[in-house]
């Protein structure tokens, strides 16, 4: 996508940075960069999507479609953008060290929501706590894995989404049957889902 708007509009990307370079505009990962960090599963656009791509080239934008033109960002949105990039890898650097030390404490939130993780509050994050009872069957866990299974299943008069099928839910509560006879391990840094 950098390649495309680069090309179609370098002379505006130029005006409003003079000191920008093709090299630096342009976001460039190698090939066995990609495949390692995201896997051999690419596909090439088809047909179809090329020929989409050649008509909305050729599409005026103007009136209704005035939303699909190019235009490269203000520099008050780059400013935020970097910020924002920069205090996110700063961020990342901090877990990275107390990973290293031993002492990363992730809070368990629903990051779909951006809040904490409360049970029977979301579809999926009921779906997910019950895939993960259901994948540790009979498996020793971390204590505090183990603890935050039960507490999760602590109530079960709450109205968890998988109580709409009366199969699955007789299936979650044998699973937290099984978690209470099975020992934990050692601690260890067993995350429970978001």
């Amino acid at each position: 996508m950098t390649k495309v708007a680069w090309h179609l509009k370098k002379n505006e990307i130029r005006h409003s940075d003079p000191s920008e370079a093709k090299e630096k505009f342009l976001y460039h990962v190698s090939s066995s960069g990609y495949r390692k960090d995201w896997g051999d599963i690419y596909e090439k656009p088809g047909f179809g999507a090329r020929a989409k791509a050649f008509f909305l080239r050729l599409t005026p934008k103007v009136g209704p479609f005035s939303g699909l033109a190019f235009h490269p960002p203000t520099p008050a949105v780059e400013r935020l953008y970097m910020n924002s990039f920069n205090e996110t890898l700063e961020s990342f650097r901090e877990l990275l060290l107390a990973q290293q030390q031993n002492q990363l404490r992730l809070a368990n939130d629903n990051l779909d929501k951006g809040e904490t993780t409360v049970a029977a509050d979301y579809r999926l994050t009921d779906d997910a706590y019950a895939q993960l009872l259901k994948k540790l069957s009979g498996k020793s866990v971390s204590s505090s894995l183990r603890q935050d299974l039960l507490a999760y299943y602590a109530d079960p008069a709450k109205q968890y989404a998988t109580k709409k099928k009366s199969k699955a839910w007789r299936e979650v509560l044998r699973e937290v049957d099984v978690l209470k006879s099975t020992p934990s391990d050692a601690p260890a840094s067993g995350q429970a889902p978001d």
